[in-house]
């Protein structure tokens, strides 16, 4: 199945079966399919397409990488990782973000010197921007692993945002494996290519946790009830003209009732600074929509018991709605 201009494929395209007879994730965890809820098999999911150990040291050998470099560039800098990655929510194709702050003054002056000091440890600079209170640079380090940096001559607000959605994160535990599926389902339409209209990991992670927020603390269903509310809520249910998403941070405001970016087709608030718009490029609303009704269908075909014939063997409903053969690829597994 094609989404109009999403080019989803669904798994009688993307092959869900492998040696095992079934989708490689289950196939690797040996549960085998009679009998799994749709929240067991998100929990599977999410351990087979989570980082491996390696990965995981290759993305701190670059941090510590980094942080040596700017320290010899600004001795009183710290190096801090944010997003995904110190989130638990990074996929193996998933760009790693760091900030680098408490430069002083002399960012600037010292920034195409720390660009010849990365460039020295191997990176390749993929593109960068600096004025005297902040830069981005990007590049491309070990592995293609692609490295977002933001630099700040002051403290960076980062941390306070990394210590507030940990905690709402461990308050709704059922978010991570939802956001994982999403995260994998999305882009296999490139809807998650923020260059190309698409929306970002992080506007993923709020829609889910602002909808677990919905249900309150302790009464929120687990993953596979909330994918599939997921799914329905923001296909069909969502005022996107008049109404923001927005994550209820502990101790801010409550949520206004109202949209806070006008102009913009998808309104996701950044809890960190409300003015910024994290969906602000999302000019494939349309495509959204239709594939997370799409997969709310594929999905549903599983409650009705004379619909899961002889076909149905061996696969699974996450292997409805996700090409398996294309991420057993990119995990080499």
């Amino acid at each position: 199945m094609t989404s109009g201009g999403g080019g989803a494929t669904s798994s009688s395209d993307g092959g869900s079966s492998t040696r095992s007879g079934t989708v490689p994730w289950i196939g690797r965890s040996g549960r085998g399919t009679r009998g799994i809820s749709l929240a067991e098999e998100m929990s599977i999911f999410a351990g087979y397409v989570s980082l491996s150990q390696t990965e995981r040291s290759v993305r701190d050998e670059v941090i510590a990488t980094l942080d040596r470099s700017a320290k010899g560039v600004w001795d009183t800098s710290n190096t801090v990782p944010y997003g995904s990655y110190v989130l638990g929510l990074s996929l193996g194709g998933s760009d790693l973000d760091v900030a680098i702050d408490c430069v002083g003054p002399m960012l600037q002056e010292n920034f195409d010197t720390f660009a010849c000091y990365v460039s020295s440890e191997g990176f390749d600079v993929m593109g960068m921007v600096c004025n005297c209170t902040d830069g981005f640079m990007r590049l491309r380090g070990p592995s293609d692993l692609i490295v977002n940096i933001a630099l700040n001559a002051s403290k960076s607000p980062v941390r306070e945002g990394v210590n507030v959605l940990r905690g709402l994160l461990a308050e709704y535990p059922q978010v991570g494996p939802c956001v994982m599926t999403l995260r994998t389902v999305l882009a296999q339409c490139q809807l998650m290519d923020v260059s190309n209209g698409g929306l970002s990991s992080y506007a993923i992670m709020l829609l889910t946790l602002r909808l677990a927020q919905l249900y309150g603390p302790g009464r929120c269903p687990d993953a596979g009830v909330l994918l599939r509310e997921f799914l329905r809520h923001y296909s069909a249910d969502f005022d996107y003209a008049n109404i923001s998403i927005q994550v209820q941070a502990p101790g801010a405001p409550p949520v206004p009732p109202y949209k806070m970016h006008p102009d913009a087709p998808v309104s996701v608030v950044d809890p960190l600074d409300p003015s910024n718009n994290i969906a602000q490029g999302c000019t494939k609303l349309g495509q959204l929509k239709a594939m997370l009704k799409y997969c709310e269908l594929a999905l549903a075909r599983w409650d009705v018991p004379e619909d899961q014939d002889e076909t149905f063997r061996g696969h699974t409903p996450l292997g409805t709605i996700i090409a398996a053969k294309a991420v057993a690829s990119r995990r080499g597994r």
